[in-house]
């Protein structure tokens, strides 16, 4: 542990980075050496010179044990690259950052995906989330968003519903949660088992450039990224962008060609991702059977409850719908969703359509 404070207080100097906290990692035999190196020798080690200066001033206001007994009571784990802890995939990226902090569990067992959305989502957006990622979410998956608000605060949200594991990956330090909103939310996927991963220093503000180098993090992490709703030229396509550099697989959800939310995924979807309409468009893809799906269906249900509830299983549906495939009357559909509903089992979302919470 000794070692390990002194890489956390070199790290504490944002400016550095990953490709130059490597070359620090690779120049000095230690990282005490490091944090009291001299000009001389950051400069062997291929740190630029006006960066050398910045770092001496900013290193007279660390105190490396005072940093771990912060860490220590705020409940701030480190893991680091080529070691116990770090996770796998994260690993094998480009550029992957030497030390990252987190909270909580970020073990992924269950297959990992990426949901990115647009903060300003449309209702369409929201009845993905609520049929799409609550099905992939009873499949077994783990999700991984950024949890900023809009499509990632409510994937997160719907990972916790269907009591799957999620990882939200923060753009600023693992301390400052961003939005400060959301901070609940954060405490809540801890709580569930879940867990928060930052690679920036402690205290680091919500620059707007971290987001993107964020990114990489999300993507890294995961099999997939499933782009629900999108601008062009938004950060959820550069999401999906390091996707693709990392061999990640890309999904899109598919959307009205006049919305514009919806020009995002369907121009990744034009240039080859693979449109994601189902569970089990993106399990095929990835090559995954889960065996472990939720079952609702219980002895303490009616035969009517267990008719509509198969049918439900296999998705969304409206009341119309449920009347054919059930060859119940639409009087008895009505009062067994509303019965359904007070149990908490299924929900309308809009239009008389009606999914599996």
């Amino acid at each position: 542990m000794d070692d390990i404070k002194y890489l956390v207080a070199v790290d504490q100097f944002y400016k550095f980075g990953p490709k130059k906290m490597e070359k620090i990692a690779c120049f000095f035999p230690s990282w005490k050496e490091a944090f009291i190196a001299g000009a001389s020798d950051l400069k062997r080690a291929g740190i630029e010179e006006e960066l050398i200066d910045e770092y001496l001033k900013f290193r007279k206001t660390i105190d490396p044990d005072l940093l771990v007994d912060r860490l220590q009571r705020q409940k701030i784990n480190i893991a680091v690259k080529g070691e116990t802890g770090y996770p796998p995939r994260l690993e094998k990226i480009y550029d992957p950052p030497l030390v990252i902090y987190y909270r909580g569990n970020i073990d992924i067992s269950d297959p990992p995906l990426a949901v990115v959305g647009a903060r300003k989502y449309s209702t369409y957006g929201q009845e993905v989330i609520d049929t799409l990622v609550a099905e992939l979410g009873r499949q077994g998956f783990s999700i991984v968003s950024g949890l900023a608000i809009g499509i990632d605060s409510l994937a997160h949200e719907k990972a916790l519903e269907t009591g799957a594991k999620t990882i939200a990956v923060l753009g600023s330090g693992i301390d400052n949660i961003y939005p400060e909103r959301n901070f609940g939310l954060a405490e809540r996927i801890i709580s569930a088992g879940g867990g928060i991963i930052s690679e920036f220093p402690l205290d680091t503000p919500a620059f707007k450039y971290n987001f993107p180098q964020r990114n990489r993090i999300i993507s890294g992490l995961s099999l997939g990224v499933l782009v629900v709703e999108a601008r062009e030229r938004s950060g959820s396509l550069i999401t999906a962008d390091f996707a693709l550099e990392q061999g990640r697989e890309v999904f899109a959800v598919p959307g009205n060609i006049n919305a514009i939310n919806s020009r995002g995924p369907n121009e990744l979807i034009r240039k080859g991702a693979t449109p994601a309409i189902k569970a089990s468009d993106i399990m095929e893809t990835l090559k995954i059977e889960i065996s472990h799906k939720k079952n609702v269906i219980d002895n303490d249900l009616s035969e009517n409850e267990k008719k509509i509830i198969e049918q439900l299983q296999a998705g969304p549906a409206i009341i119309d719908e449920l009347a054919y495939l059930t060859k119940l009357d639409t009087k008895t559909i009505n009062s067994t969703l509303s019965i359904l509903e007070i149990k908490n089992i299924i929900k309308n979302t809009g239009n008389n359509r009606y999914i599996i919470i």
